[in-house]
C-alpha cells in the first residue's frame, strides 16, 4: 500500500475527471490517493505517517476524510474558528487533534444525505474508487455524490479525528464564488 498526494487542477472546472485520471494512475488497487483542496495544508509536519498508520490501521475502510475549521459539512468541523485565518492558532488545534486523537476515527459510512463530506481531503483506496464507479463528472457536488455512491454500495467512510487540517475556503465568505466563475 502506498499513498499518493495530489492537488487537483482542472481548467475546464471539471474537477471529477481529473480526479478520475490520477485514480488511474495508481499502480496498485491497495494504494490510496489522498486528495487536497488547493486552498487548504496539513499543519502536522508528519502527517503523512500518521496517515499511513490509520490506513494500515482500518483495512475494511477504503474512504478517509478528516477535520477542519471551514466546511459545510457540519462533522468534519474541528475545534478551529470558522472566521480565524491565524495559521498558529490553527497548528495549535493540529497538535492537539493529533495527542488526542491520533489513530481514532468515526465510522461516517451512513449519514443522511444532507449531511455528507467535503471533499477538502479525501484519501481514497483505488479498488473502492472502481467499485463505486469513480468520481461523476463536474465541479460541484462531487464529494457528495461520492459519498453517496459510497453508501449506496455499502463502502466503509471513516473521519480521521486526528487529522485537522487549515482551509481557507473563501475566507469564511461562503457566498463568494469567483473561484466558480
Amino acid at each position: 500500500m502506498s499513498i499518493y498526494y495530489r492537488i487537483v487542477w482542472d481548467t475546464d472546472k471539471n474537477i471529477g475527471a481529473a480526479y478520475n485520471r490520477e485514480m488511474e494512475m495508481l499502480p496498485f488497487d491497495d494504494d490510496f490517493c489522498c486528495f487536497l483542496d488547493g486552498d487548504a495544508m496539513f499543519l502536522n509536519p508528519f502527517f503523512g505517517k500518521q496517515l499511513e498508520r490509520i490506513a494500515e490501521a482500518y483495512p475494511e475502510c477504503g474512504v478517509f476524510t478528516c477535520t477542519t475549521n471551514r466546511v459545510n459539512c457540519k462533522w468534519q468541523i474541528g475545534e478551529g474558528g470558522w472566521m480565524s485565518n491565524d495559521i498558529a492558532y490553527h497548528r495549535l488545534i493540529s497538535e492537539r487533534a493529533v495527542k488526542r486523537h491520533y489513530l481514532e476515527v468515526e465510522d461516517k459510512s451512513v449519514v443522511p444525505r444532507g449531511q455528507v463530506m467535503s471533499g477538502v481531503l479525501m484519501l481514497v483506496r483505488r479498488d473502492v474508487w472502481r467499485k463505486v464507479g469513480g468520481f461523476k463528472d463536474g465541479m460541484l457536488g462531487v464529494d457528495n455524490d461520492f459519498h453517496w455512491r459510497i453508501m449506496d454500495n455499502k463502502e466503509k467512510l471513516y473521519l480521521m479525528k486526528g487529522v485537522y487540517i487549515y482551509h481557507f475556503y473563501r475566507n469564511g465568505v461562503t457566498s463568494d464564488k469567483k473561484h466558480l466563475l
